[in-house]
Parts: C-alpha cells; structure tokens; sequence
C-alpha cells in the first residue's frame, strides 16, 4: 500500500478503473440489492454472490470495486451495519472482518437512477 492510501482512496481507484461503467455498476448495486427481501442480513460479500448470479451483472475488473458499492449502497440507505462482524472467505479478502449488512426498507426511494431495472437488464456495460 503506498505512504497515505486509505481503504477509501483505494475503492475510489478501483471504482475509477471500471471507467464508463461506474454508474452501471452503482445504480445496478442498489436494483439488485432491492430485489432481496427487507431484513435480509449477511456481509457484503454474501450480496456480491448473489449478485454474480444475476444475469449482466459481471465481476469488475478490480476488486476494490466491491468496497465501493458497499459504501455506495450504504449511502444510499438500502444497507445498514448491524454492528455485528463476521469473517470473509474468498480469496481476495484475506480473512479481513467484515460488518454484518442488512436491507432495509427506508432508503432514498426518490433516489433517481440513470439506469432503470428495464434497461440494466438489456444494457451491457456501455
């Protein structure tokens, strides 16, 4: 890590590496995460599975991607920390902690999308 990164910096540099599919892949978070039912709990990398599933939805090509839809969602209201932690598995987390997420209902509905579940389904990364 170089002299002055933060987690954050590196989310952000991540999130800038997917380019034009940035806001896909933001506004895709936060459809598909509606999709699971309200108090649905787990860590993000339990959503990020199930979100692999879904159809379009590619693995970005930098894994620090995926600790900026967290925030991103978390932003957004859709996902609350529990406070509660719990070990990652996969590969590239290294073992990290990470806090227990749950959706809820009281997000930003007026939150306006520059794409909609219609058109994220048919779009590709543009």
């Amino acid at each position: 890590m170089l002299i002055g990164a933060t987690p954050h910096n590196a989310e952000m540099l991540g999130l800038a590496s997917v380019g034009p599919n940035a806001q896909w892949m933001l506004d895709a978070t936060v459809i598909l995460i509606y999709k699971f039912p309200v108090h649905t709990h787990g860590i993000f990398e339990s959503f990020r599975t199930n979100m692999l599933w879904y159809r379009g939805f590619q693995e970005p090509t930098h894994h620090n991607v995926w600790g900026a839809l967290a925030r991103y969602a978390q932003a957004k209201g859709i996902l609350v920390g529990t406070g509660s932690y719990k070990q990652m598995i996969t590969d590239k987390s290294h073992a990290r902690e990470s806090e227990i997420l749950m959706r809820v209902d009281t997000w930003k509905k007026n939150f306006k999308f520059k794409y909609t579940m219609e058109n994220l389904i048919t779009s590709k990364y543009k």
